[in-house]
This record gives structure tokens, C-alpha cells and sequence, in this order.
């Protein structure tokens, strides 16, 4: 897997990985579903969306995994469609390498993953 995408609608994953058509991309519905995931096989690449389902939202999931010695080298890219909570949205993208608002631009998005070391994945398969 070269990308988790954390994300409880499936059609966002689905575009995503469509965006992304190059890399491996898998999809986790739950915050529980991507640590799982995660604790299998190291993702390359993480993108989180803010309003997950589960213990943990998409700002308290990326703590966790900045937290985490096995993970803190892992790039986030946040993504959210909902600023009603601005503050967390803020937090989000203090603590993500790159930030995205829904609906995603497939050309930002496939830019900010080459941005973020992606290309040499892309061209190995």
C-alpha cells in the first residue's frame, strides 16, 4: 500500500484513488480501521479526512500518529468539506504536511503527493 486514505465515504475513496490511479491506494472507513491497517503495513502516504467516524476524529487520529515513533515520518495530506469547527480545522493543518478542502482537485492533489516524495512510487510500478 503506498496510500491510506481515511475517509468513511467510500465514493471519496474511490475518487481518490482514481486521482491517484499510479500508487496502491487503500481506503480505512474508522480511525480503528486505519490504526489496524496501519499496524500491518506501513502506508506511504496518509490522507485523512477531518469528520471520521469512531473513538477518534481525523484531528485526534493524526496526534495519535504523530505521536507515534513508527509513523511520525509519514506525510499527512487533511482534507475536509466541513468548517464549523474552524479551530480544529487550524489545528489540522498545523499539524499535516499539506491541507485540502473538499471537493479535491485532482491535479493539486496528485502535485502535493509528488510534492511529498510520491513520484519515485509512481514510476517504480
Amino acid at each position: 500500500m503506498d496510500i491510506l486514505v481515511i475517509d468513511d465515504d467510500q465514493y471519496n475513496g474511490q475518487m481518490i484513488g482514481h486521482m491517484l490511479k499510479d500508487y496502491m491506494v487503500e481506503q480505512a472507513l474508522s480511525s480503528e480501521d486505519a490504526l489496524s491497517m496501519m499496524g500491518q503495513v506501513v502506508p506511504e502516504l496518509l490522507i485523512v479526512d477531518l469528520m471520521i467516524p469512531g473513538s477518534m476524529d481525523g484531528l485526534d487520529l493524526i496526534k495519535k500518529i504523530r505521536s507515534d515513533k513508527r509513523w511520525t515520518h509519514i506525510p499527512i495530506i487533511s482534507m475536509t468539506a466541513s468548517y464549523d469547527a474552524l479551530p480544529r480545522v487550524a489545528e489540522m493543518k498545523a499539524l499535516s504536511d499539506a491541507f485540502l478542502s473538499k471537493p479535491l482537485s485532482p491535479r493539486k492533489l496528485r502535485e502535493i503527493a509528488a510534492k511529498l516524495g510520491l513520484g519515485a512510487v509512481a514510476s517504480h510500478k
